[in-house]
């Protein structure tokens, strides 16, 4: 019996290892719990993120188009003001173009204008110079009549 008696196990000797062996089991499954509930919140926290992020990009899609929307509409509306701006300058050259021409026509007939009133003034004062010359001389023989 002896033989049997230091392998027999009793209480005492069983005992602490049991209670070790169901403390170890415990703190194994409480922390396999706890990793499991971590990694459940952990998982759920990445899938709000991607649902947010998602939700983000569509709206940043739909601000973008409108956005670009706006910008369309704003270049439409400049291309159309300096159309009628370039037709505005256009026209406003055409007519500074005509009255440049008629100056110009105007200009040729002004001097020429000009010229003869030049040639018809000096032809005045040569006639004027031969009619004072004529009437000198009249005054010079009626002077002379009185005196003889």
């Amino acid at each position: 019996m002896e033989l049997t008696q230091g392998l027999l196990l009793t209480a005492d000797t069983v005992s602490p290892y049991v209670t070790t062996g169901a403390y170890i089991t415990l703190l194994a499954g409480l922390l396999g719990f706890l990793l499991k509930y971590l990694f459940k919140k952990f998982d759920d926290a990445l899938t709000k993120n991607a649902e947010s992020i998602e939700i983000i990009q569509t709206k940043n899609q739909e601000c973008n188009k409108e956005l670009e929307n706006k910008i369309i509409e704003l270049i439409n509306r400049n291309e159309e003001k300096t159309q009628d701006h370039i037709a505005k300058m256009e026209n406003e050259i055409n007519g500074i173009k005509k009255e440049y021409g008629n100056i110009k026509g105007d200009f040729a007939t002004v001097f020429l204008q000009r010229d003869d009133f030049f040639r018809f003034t000096n032809g005045m004062e040569n006639s004027l110079k031969d009619q004072n010359g004529k009437i000198d001389r009249l005054l010079f023989m009626m002077s002379e009549q009185k005196k003889n």
